[in-house]
């Protein structure tokens, strides 16, 4: 691998794995900053976001997220999309039909879901 690795400190760094996700049944949105259902290690990253202060090279990035809503009743909204903001941030987002994943970074380059949607479910 031929990336320049810039290190960080604990308060930038963090993963976060959800086995489950709490829900507003009123809307059907996921509330992605509920960590109820989650273990971390450093930052709290929430549900749906990925992002890294690894490399500016291109090709480098390695903050990762995946949403599964494989044996559930639900599919994202075709409206939700992904933003992505800070330094050289780039986003390589990949939607299946049971889900979607993300491959996000920069320079400090994070993605997540637009915030004016959210991540908005549907019944199938």
């Amino acid at each position: 691998d031929d990336c320049d690795c810039v290190p960080l400190g604990p308060d930038r760094a963090g993963y976060t794995s959800f086995w489950k996700v709490r829900l507003n049944v009123t809307s059907l949105q996921i509330i992605a900053d509920d960590f109820t259902f989650s273990r971390q290690n450093g930052k709290k990253i929430p549900y749906g976001t990925a992002g890294d202060c690894f490399s500016e090279r291109e090709g480098c990035v390695r903050g990762r997220f995946s949403i599964n809503l494989t044996d559930t009743s639900f599919r994202l909204a075709e409206s939700v999309r992904w933003i992505h903001n800070g330094h050289k941030a780039s986003a390589q987002i990949r939607t299946k039909e049971r889900g979607v994943t993300g491959v996000c970074g920069g320079f400090c380059g994070t993605c997540l879901p637009d915030p004016s949607i959210g991540l908005q479910l549907e019944i199938r």
